[in-house]
């Protein structure tokens, strides 16, 4: 179920074996969830005065949850804001500009490369806050729950933790804060090192 409504597994697996974004989800506004706890949680790694590019931005939760003088940069799939910066990870699209933190909550499970992702979120800013959900079992039905949900990927843990160092990552905590469905969420603090100019 997305946004109350049943999910086309058809059309899912369609754009994961096309390996495509799913853009069509995400113009409709009732699939924008506010997960207010993720958001909350983020915060709490965010300083005064730091600029942010919030990646898959959304309904924007975490604009209203900065400390005083950040700069705050949405970026999505579709254009939520005069401001906000078109994207798509999977295409290779990403914003122009660097900050000091990248944060990307419920991304993750729409992309395709872990890889890419670490890297590009290395090249904007030394340390990446992002979430994802991670599935107890590798059998098929898990796989078909995650489809359910509009998923297209169901990476383990070892290669999530794996991927971050080859970026040259070290994650400095993760914090698993909902179980449920056979899968728990995470939290993840990155750092980069800092790029050179």
């Amino acid at each position: 179920m997305i946004g109350g409504k049943d999910v086309d597994l058809a059309r899912v697996r369609a754009l994961v074996r096309a390996r495509q974004s799913d853009r069509e989800r995400w113009l409709e506004p009732e699939n924008l969830r506010n997960w207010d706890e993720r958001a909350r949680r983020v915060a709490t790694f965010l300083s005064k005065g730091q600029t942010i590019i919030d990646l898959g931005c959304g309904s924007m939760t975490i604009r209203n949850l900065l400390p005083a003088g950040c700069t705050y940069i949405p970026a999505d799939i579709v254009k939520r804001c005069e401001d906000c910066r078109l994207i798509d990870l999977n295409e290779g699209i990403w914003p122009d500009e660097t900050a000091d933190v990248v944060t990307a909550l419920g991304v993750l499970e729409y992309l395709y490369d872990l890889r890419a992702f670490f890297q590009g979120c290395a090249r904007m800013a030394p340390r990446l806050l992002f979430s994802y959900h991670v599935s107890y079992t590798r059998k098929p039905a898990t796989r078909t729950a995650r489809l359910a949900m509009g998923w297209l990927n169901d990476f383990p843990l070892s290669l999530v933790i794996a991927e971050i160092a080859k970026a040259g990552g070290k994650i400095d905590r993760i914090d698993g804060f909902m179980h449920k469905n056979n899968y728990t969420q995470y939290l993840f603090v990155v750092q980069f090192p800092a790029q050179k100019t």
